[in-house]
């Protein structure tokens, strides 16, 4: 191997000459330069304490390499694998620095910040996030965009609102203030040991309420109403129809404007009509019956009276002007004539002002009169 010429400046500079005409200066060992990969672009000469010589190579594997000016990798291979790319580290990297990257950061492992992470755009996480201290988002945050489970192992604080686009599955929920404008659905047994204040419409399926239901506006209910208990009602009351299987009692006043339909038994200590009444059935007054105004009735076939039937101001028996009357003083008085098809007896004495016709036999004791 030829030797190697080299001359000392005089700023102390080593420079290798291309010929043998300047004086040389021997470096040692660099007649021992090992130049296998010398047909190679871009080998670097290597010192190797082993063999105490120099060898052309590609590789440093030098404890440590301290490089403190710019380096420039012009390579512009991407990288796919931690084993690939323009740059391949195979151990670990300690940056004292700031570090930007151009382009995308693929991280196998475990990565450790021991200072505040700083993401100025969106964060794409595939697998699990766990956060031992405070999470603190001063924006909007959006969990699972593309459909997954986000979960919490302890407390979520929210400071601002809460939008949530799809369904909401609670395990066990408590909120002091709670609004919700859409529709909710509880799968299960809905608690509320304190006051439940609905503003607007609130339908449910199957209601059981074991505490107190206060409603200050207008319920509607679509379908049936079941209530096993005592039902409390304050204020005004509309119903369309009632149908009452069990006892009844009203502390105050009926207002009846309609048809009132009863097909059991009724019981009233005091009941006032005001316009007419109809009994399309039998009526039994097992007490008196006071009537104010002038009892009419339209079609009477039977008047079936077991006791004593009193009249204080009489009886009228037909239209005005033309009717019998029976006296409150026990007179009849007859507008027509009195036909009587049976045996006829009279204890006291029977005046007559007109004529008297007796077809069959007349029987008295005595007649008082004059022409017979």
């Amino acid at each position: 191997m030829p030797n190697i010429n080299d001359r000392i400046g005089s700023q102390n500079v080593i420079r290798v000459l291309s010929n043998a005409s300047a004086p040389p200066t021997r470096l040692l060992n660099l007649t021992d330069v090992n130049s296998t990969l010398k047909s190679r672009d871009g080998m670097i000469l290597v010192w190797d304490l082993a063999t105490e010589s120099f060898f052309m190579t590609d590789t440093i594997d030098s404890s440590s390499l301290n490089i403190t000016g710019i380096v420039t990798f012009a390579n512009t291979t991407e990288s796919s694998l931690p084993t690939n790319g323009a740059l391949v580290i195979e151990g670990g990297i300690g940056i004292g620095k700031a570090v930007n990257i151009g382009g995308n950061v693929s991280i196998a492992g475990v990565s450790t910040f021991a200072s505040n992470l700083d993401i100025n755009a969106a964060v794409d996480i595939l697998n699990g996030l766990t956060v031992n201290s405070t999470f603190n988002s001063v924006g909007i945050t959006t969990l699972a965009s593309a459909g997954g489970i986000t979960t919490t192992g302890g407390d979520l604080y929210v400071g601002g609102d809460l939008y949530v686009n799809d369904d909401i599955k609670f395990d066990e929920f408590n909120a002091r203030n709670s609004n919700i404008t859409g529709i909710s659905t509880v799968g299960t047994t809905l608690d509320v040991n304190g006051t439940l204040d609905v503003d607007g419409r609130t339908e449910l399926d199957i209601t059981n309420i074991s505490e107190t239901l206060n409603v200050s506006g207008v319920s509607t209910f679509a379908g049936n109403i079941d209530a096993n208990g005592s039902l409390d009602v304050d204020g005004h009351t509309e119903l369309d129809n009632l149908n009452v299987s069990g006892v009844s009692t009203f502390a105050g006043n009926i207002d009846a404007n309609g048809s009132l339909d009863v097909d059991g038994h009724t019981e009233l200590d005091n009941l006032n009509v005001s316009g007419v009444s109809t009994f399309a059935g039998n009526v039994l007054f097992a007490s008196n019956v006071s009537i104010a105004g002038t009892l009419t009735y339209e079609d009477v076939s039977n008047v079936d009276a077991i006791g004593l039937i009193t009249a204080r101001s009489g009886i009228n028996i037909g239209f005005p002007g033309v009717a019998s009357t029976l006296t409150s003083s026990g007179d009849l008085i007859l507008s027509r004539n009195l036909h009587v098809a049976g045996l006829s007896t009279f204890v006291g004495v029977a005046t007559y002002s007109s004529d008297v016709f007796v077809s069959g036999t007349l029987t008295a004791g005595l007649i008082d009169g004059g022409i017979y």
